[in-house]
């Protein structure tokens, strides 16, 4: 992250980031296969300390499901905030691996992290044979939603990027309507910011 704030480029070669961090490629290659497994693990790295600050606290296990995630996005989008310059540096098109491919780790974790909110909804996939499906419906919309979520950050201009938190807000309570776990007015509260925003969904 300090190579390429300070060069403004990837290195070229695994030597050249060692180099510069007075290191051998040997220790590079006892943890990565390549600077662009490395890019995608920072943002499992990301995903990690969000899990650890959430975790102290005590009452995290107590809260309902849409605040457990909501307090989950509030934590990761202050990391990301603390490296923003790093964050919009990756996902600019020229840096970024093609298709958020960079996020390809951080995925994998995060429908973990999904699933085990064990969200309730879907109804119309109640009965036993459909539980997996119901199951990979809610994590794709999750994932779907923390996209949005995570493209509408990186073009907040607002101060301390309070609209990011307004759209975290009526957004996970609209993704918890349509699964059918929240009062209807919310997912109309959502549109309605989408539409004042301008949002690009």
């Amino acid at each position: 992250m300090d190579f390429v704030l300070k060069s403004g480029k990837k290195p070229n070669t695994v030597y050249q980031l060692m180099v510069e961090n007075n290191a051998t490629e040997s220790a590079f290659y006892k943890h990565f296969s390549s600077i662009d497994k490395l890019e995608k693990e920072i943002y499992v790295e990301f995903f990690n300390q969000t899990i650890k600050m959430i975790e102290k606290s005590e009452d995290f296990e107590a809260f309902e499901t849409s605040d457990k995630l909501l307090t989950f996005y509030y934590t990761l989008f202050e990391l990301f905030t603390a490296n923003r310059s790093y964050v919009q540096w990756s996902m600019q098109p020229e840096h970024a691996i093609q298709n958020f491919s960079i996020l390809k780790e951080f995925r994998k974790h995060f429908l973990v992290f999904v699933r085990s909110l064990s969200i309730e909804g879907f109804k119309i996939f109640d009965k036993t044979k459909m539980v997996e499906f119901k199951n990979k419906s809610i994590e794709e919309v999750a994932w779907m939603q923390f996209l949005m979520i995570f493209k509408f950050y990186l073009g907040d201009d607002s101060v301390k990027f309070e609209k990011t938190d307004q759209f975290i807000e009526k957004t996970v309570h609209a993704g918890f309507e349509v699964i059918g776990a929240s009062p209807f007015e919310r997912l109309i509260d959502w549109g309605k910011f989408v539409v004042k925003e301008k949002v690009s969904l």
